[in-house]
């Protein structure tokens, strides 16, 4: 045993004491672009009637940035064309053990369009999920991924001037909103045939439980 002088004890105790407190660190930050196959599901009540898809595309080859900091997985939602007022967007995954996805927190942006919705801000809501191989987010383990998009215009219910403007306007009982929006993003490691998925009836609202995946896709 190595005996320690007595006037050292004291500043032996007082350094171990300070080591006891933990030291704040921010977590490691790793940027990649996850190259993956799009396909895209869309109702816009500007474009038609509510229960079909005014657009939809085959699968394309797409990509796209996140950074993994620690147990979150973050990247940023776009808008083309280009919106005003942008309010929010990025938006933020969590590691679930129990499922082994990275779920995506509820994200919320809020934007106006004027070409389509006039002098209304649109609120959107998102949700989905992403999968990777054995749960390690990075460019090479990509598995499958959804997001799913509700746009509401918050306005009363008889409110004449949305429906004046989108005839195709559908009220909203859940979300005591009009609906105006409604997507759905699939994401594949590679080329992915959804022509069979069809509009939800019953139509699935936006709710703010934590449901990552309504439609199970």
């Amino acid at each position: 045993m190595k005996k320690i002088p007595v006037f050292a004890i004291t500043l032996l105790i007082c350094v171990t004491a300070l080591a006891a407190v933990p030291v704040m660190t921010k977590p490691v930050t790793t940027t990649f672009t996850v190259p993956h196959y799009t396909s895209q599901l869309q109702w816009r009540a500007a474009n038609g009637p509510f229960g079909t898809w005014t657009f939809a595309t085959g699968s394309y080859a797409d990509s796209d940035d996140y950074t993994l900091a620690g147990n979150k997985l973050n990247t940023t939602i776009t808008f083309s064309p280009l919106v005003t007022n942008l309010k929010g967007g990025d938006t933020q995954y969590k590691f679930d053990k129990k499922s082994g996805f990275w779920i995506q927190d509820k994200t919320l942006v809020s934007y106006n369009y004027a070409p389509l919705y006039g002098d209304y801000m649109v609120t959107n809501h998102f949700e989905g999920y992403l999968a990777f191989y054995n749960g390690m987010p990075s460019s090479t383990t990509f598995v499958h991924g959804v997001m799913y998009q509700w746009i509401y215009i918050h306005a009363p219910k008889g409110d004449t001037g949305v429906t004046t403007l989108l005839p195709n306007a559908h009220w909203d009982e859940d979300a005591h909103a009009w609906l105006v929006g409604f997507s759905i993003y699939l994401y594949d490691h590679s080329s992915t045939d959804y022509s069979w998925v069809t509009f939800p009836d019953p139509f699935q609202s936006f709710k703010p439980e934590d449901i990552y995946n309504p439609l199970s896709l």
